[in-house]
């Protein structure tokens, strides 16, 4: 993908450029609104959330709900925590040319796994903000069997783990059905760990 992107680059006519993935669909306004942010020098990069749309099976329906209730929720604590994204998303990447050329170009980040979240932080390393658009985007996601879910599953984790290596350790904190189970074995029975369970579903 990062090969292809330096490859094309030389035909891109313009300052700003976007990179988006292949399943992305848009509604009709979307450059416009994606690329307003960018007037303000001290934006530069911008990224959108998306839902997903998904096929009639069941691993891509888990992958639509994880991506709602896992995915979107994370990015936004993300922002809250560290004041302000510090990476981006490959549903969008809206940047200027200028401040590619800034961290090195696409071939900085040819071999990363996460290039797209790879992106959007050498670009707030350089003092630019990383801007989270109003705009949400659709993902068409494939016809997953259970396990092909479980792979897609097991490469995002990869990513994560590459990109942000204390946040991924930090994920087994977030998982309440864990801490449920821990719960119920130290406990000895089911009916305090019934109640940590509860505790665990309402805390997510």
């Amino acid at each position: 993908k990062v090969s292809n992107l330096e490859q094309m680059l030389p035909s891109a006519r313009f300052q700003h450029l976007i990179v988006n993935d292949s399943d992305i669909r848009v509604d009709p306004d979307y450059l416009r609104r994606v690329v307003l942010p960018l007037a303000d020098e001290h934006v530069g990069m911008v990224t959108c959330l998306y839902r997903g749309v998904a096929a009639a099976t069941f691993g891509s329906q888990l992958e639509a709900l994880g991506i709602s209730t896992d995915f979107c929720p994370g990015v936004l604590v993300a922002r809250q925590v560290e004041g302000g994204l510090r990476f981006g998303l490959g549903s969008t990447l809206a940047f200027r040319r200028i401040d590619l050329e800034r961290i090195g170009g696409f071939r900085s980040i040819v071999d990363f796994l996460a290039d797209d979240y790879e992106l959007g932080r050498r670009i707030a390393g350089i003092g630019l903000q990383v801007r989270l658009s109003d705009v949400i985007v659709e993902t068409y996601l494939p016809a997953y069997d259970l396990r092909g879910f479980l792979s897609h599953q097991l490469r995002w984790a990869r990513g994560v783990r590459d990109s942000r290596a204390g946040g991924y350790i930090g994920l087994i904190s977030t998982y309440g059905l864990f801490w449920a189970l821990a719960t119920l074995l130290s406990a000895g029975g089911w009916g305090n760990g019934s109640v940590a369970s509860g505790d665990g579903c309402g805390s997510r």
